[in-house]
């Protein structure tokens, strides 16, 4: 069995996401139409890490998405998390397996 194969099997999870979709003059933001991820891990944990803005913030939990096709996470879009949160991204970090194909991507929140 492949690390990917059993990847798989501990990323038993769901999460929802909202891409966004535009934000107006006044800081509003709207988001698309929200799709169900599966085989996602969801891990509790304070982690230090660095924004796109090049600062290190905490993080208090990491999303990992193992299910291709993955979606193109941006730091504007909502998470709805198995326990019904939406915190805030802080940063999105997709890893890649030895042939250069994403295999995974990791969501840090605030």
């Amino acid at each position: 069995m492949a690390f990917g194969d059993e990847f798989k099997d501990i990323c038993g999870g769901t999460a929802t996401r909202e891409p966004f979709a535009s934000q107006d003059a006044y800081g509003q933001i709207t988001y698309d139409s929200s799709e169900d991820l599966a085989n996602v891990r969801l891990v509790r944990k304070h982690q230090v890490v660095r924004t796109r803005e090049g600062d290190e913030e905490v993080s208090s939990a990491q999303l990992w998405i193992v299910e291709s096709p993955f979606p193109s996470v941006d730091e504007r879009d909502r998470f709805t998390l198995s326990d019904g949160s939406q915190p805030p991204i802080l940063s999105i970090e997709r890893h890649e397996d030895e042939a250069g194909n994403v295999s995974h991507v990791k969501v840090s929140f605030r």
